[in-house]
Formats: structure tokens, sequence, C-alpha cells
């Protein structure tokens, strides 16, 4: 074990001279020790000094093992030789080893020169439990006996990792499903689980659990969270009209409206992290929607939020000229204009105070708006009612996607837009959205849903966002 303070005195007595002496033995541990000593005299007089010593030893053996090993796996290794003296020395190291097999001698020799260190190895096997123990021993063989020895424990991995496949879908009437073995499956250890049911709510439930409303997120994930919950309710009750929200589902709403409320601003905006920060018209919009929301569902939000948000949100046409030549917002290419006008005017649609002169300047602008944004005006013109628009932003979206194998894929410019919030999912969940709406027979629609519900598989690595 290694030992931190291997000594200590709080007696030592000076000599006439203030000189004082005292023996102790450092423990069996290569590591640098600090000496550290206070001395107190009569009356005020006190003085310290410190130095550092380095404890080794004549002869040094470090084990060089692997990270991982798993039951079945071969390895090559054993430990590093170092000694202090100069010259060359003959050593031998020996292994014992325990869940572990030495395929050929337990015993090697080497030749140590000088101070340079010396790997030597075994082949072994990993043979069972779950940790491997070995010790090796290192000593000299000529001159001077020097010796050393150290215990090493590797932990012991499956031989394998359980690997988890799902497919879903739906059967309208009477159909025939075929399921296909994905490639690679041990059929010997493997087993195949079966639900059927009415609708894919039970599945959405479970998915549901990976978006919970976390009060230290940023304003536009604690939104994304409880617009997630909200749609899962609006589900639960397309099919069960008399369902009510379970008591977890409600505090996880409460908790994001108080987070949210907790963020206003005196000018209506929802600060970023708190009230104290930025705020954009997009962002302030995307709460909003959430917080009608849950009051719709019967959550109690405070009418003075919504009333100021919405002042803020009808706001946007000169509130654009502010960001502008602010310079907190000039860097932020999401506090574009059209992007947040967009935001702005399908809220003021929704709630039945439609500004038909921004919806106008918006479509002036489409060309200004990226992928995700023309999607989101292809929604906003379907609900003014023009679906020549909406179609014709449809088209143009799909023109970006083309077909892989199960999946649809977007070209990279649909997903190049690194403004604040992105999202790798956002431009697939968009295009099945607007799809699903104005052309719900379009034939790739069932591959625009695969490709979104694999998404997160590749792009696990990247920021997390909603």
């Amino acid at each position: 074990m290694f030992s931190t303070t291997p000594f200590f005195s709080g007696h030592v007595r000076t000599d006439s001279l203030g000189h004082a002496a005292t023996t102790f033995t450092l423990p069996d541990n290569v590591s640098a020790f600090r000496i550290f000593a206070a001395a107190v005299g009569t009356g005020l007089a006190a003085g310290s000094g410190d130095t550092s010593v380095i404890s080794t030893r004549d002869m040094v053996v470090r084990a060089a093992l692997p990270r991982v090993v798993r039951v079945g796996d071969e390895l090559f290794a054993g430990a590093v030789l170092t000694k202090e003296s100069t010259g060359r020395v003959p050593v031998s190291l020996s292994v014992m080893a325990r869940n572990a097999t030495v395929t050929g001698s337990q015993t090697l020799r080497d030749t140590l020169d000088g101070q340079r260190a010396r790997e030597i190895r075994f082949p072994m096997r990993i043979t069972g439990g779950d940790t491997a123990t070995f010790v090796f021993r290192g000593t000299t063989l000529s001159g001077e006996k020097m010796s050393d020895a150290v215990e090493a424990r590797l932990a012991i991995s499956p031989p394998g990792r359980a690997r988890a496949h799902v497919a879903t879908g739906m059967v309208e009437q009477v159909g025939d499903v075929r399921l296909e073995m994905p490639e690679g499956t041990d059929t010997a250890r493997s087993r195949v689980s079966l639900q059927l049911g009415v609708s894919a709510l039970p599945l959405v439930r479970q998915f549901s659990e990976a978006l919970r409303v976390y009060p230290y997120y940023c304003t536009e994930q604690v939104s994304s969270a409880g617009r997630g919950l909200l749609a899962r309710i609006a589900l639960d009750r397309a099919i069960n009209d008399s369902a009510v929200i379970s008591p977890k589902d409600r505090a996880q709403l409460e908790l994001a409206v108080a987070t949210l409320t907790g963020r206003q601003r005196e000018d209506g905006g929802f600060g970023y992290w708190t009230l104290a920060t930025w705020t954009s018209p997009w962002l302030t919009v995307y709460a909003l929607e959430f917080l009608m929301g849950a009051r719709d569902v019967g959550i109690d939000v405070p009418e003075s939020v919504i009333a100021r948000a919405r002042v803020y949100a009808a706001a946007t046409r000169t509130q654009h000229r502010q960001m502008r030549t602010d310079p907190e917002f000039a860097w932020r290419d999401s506090l574009t204009w059209p992007h947040d006008a967009l935001a702005a005017a399908g809220l003021l649609r929704r709630i039945g105070l439609p500004d038909t002169t921004l919806e106008r300047q918006v479509w002036d602008l489409r060309e200004r708006l990226g992928f995700e944004d023309r999607l989101s005006l292809a929604n906003l013109s379907a609900a003014i009612g023009d679906s020549a628009r909406a179609l014709r932003l449809l088209d143009a979206a799909w023109k970006s996607a083309h077909l892989e194998g199960r999946r649809v894929v977007l070209d990279d410019s649909a997903a190049s837009r690194s403004w604040l919030f992105r999202s790798t999912s956002r431009p697939v969940a968009l295009l099945l959205g607007a799809t699903a709406r104005l052309q719900p027979r379009h034939p790739l629609l069932g591959a625009l849903f695969e490709s979104l519900v694999q998404s997160g598989h590749s792009e696990s690595s990247r920021w997390w966002n909603t």
C-alpha cells in the first residue's frame, strides 16, 4: 500500500548550534517525497524549510499489460525492468498467473544495459473468470544481488457484448410481415421478442424517456424536452379520449414551465440560460409554443408570461434592427432576420393574429433561408392556405434527398448551416413532418422515417442538441 506520510515527529530538539537529527526508513514506494520541517524557538522565533528526495530501488519491475482483455484473448505481454547501476547485468523474469495461461516458459532471461529499461514479454491466453492476476518477479543473475516483484490485476470483459436490433412497422387491415435477420447475428445465443398492439404508443412512450426535463439545460433544450412530452400526451389522447397526464409527466411539465418562467426577461423574451442572458425571437417563440401547449393540457402557466412573450415576438420587425448592430449578436448567424421573422410569423398565425405583411416579407426573402427554414415556411404556407407554394418548397427540398438502401440520405448542404441551435436530426425531422402533412402518400415516407430513427447512431459524438 502506498504510504503518503511515512514519517512524522512532533518533537525533535536541536543542539546548541541549532542542528537537529533524526532517522526514519522510507517505505517501499518508488516516488518523490517532500521533507518539511518547522522550528519553533522561545518567544516568537519560528522558521520552516523543505526539500524533496526521490525514493527508488536498485531494480524496479513494472507490469506492462493491455487495458482490456476478454476470455480467449491471446496476449504477448509482461513487465518492464530497470536498474540503477551501470554496466551490463543478466537478469531473469518469472511470471505466475491466475485465470490466464502462459503458453511458453514461465521464466525468461535477458540483459539490462546500464539504466535503460527493458521489456520482457510472455505469450499468454486468458482462460476465464472476471479478473486475471499476474505476479512478475525479476532478479539479477550476477554481481550485486538485486530483485523486485509486482502484482497486477486485469479485469476480464465478457467475450462479447450484447447487441439489440429493433424493427417496427404498422400493418393496415391484413398483411404479411417479413423481418430479415441482421447480418452476423448469433442465432444460437439470440432471442426474438415480438410485441403487438393497436398503435405504436408503447414504443413511443419508451423512446420519450430519453427526453426528460433537466432544469440546468439551456432554454432550447428545456423547451424541446417539454415539446416532445406534449406530443406524446397528444398521441395518448388521440388514441384514448379519457387518458390523463400521469403524475410523473405532470411533474416534468411543471418543472419545465417553472424553469422557463424564471428566465423571462423584462422585454418578454426568454434568456438562453437565465433572465440576464441573451435571447432571440426564434428562441422566445420556441419556448412560448411549449408554454401555450402546456397550458392547453392543464398545466398552470401565468397568463402574463404568455402575453409578454407574444408582445416580444410581434415586435420582430423592429427588434432585428437592434440585433444587427448589437455587438453581442454580431457573430450569431442564427439571428439573421428572415429566420427569426419566420418563427414570429408562424406563431402569430397559430394564435389567430396573423401579420400578413410579415408573412409576405418572409416569402420574399426565402432565398436567404436555409434548408430547415424553407420547410418551416412550407408549413406556414400550408397554414395560410397556399398549398401551391407549400408543395413548391417541399419539392425543392426533396431534390436534396436520395435513397440509399432502406434509408433516405440528405445532401451535406441540407445540414451545412452551423447556426447556434444546430441539430443533426432536425433536417430529416422537418422534411418528414412537412411530407406527412402535404404528401402523406409519398413513396419514400417510410424510408425517411427510418432515416430519422437511425440518425442518432452515427452522430452520437456531436454536440447534444434536440
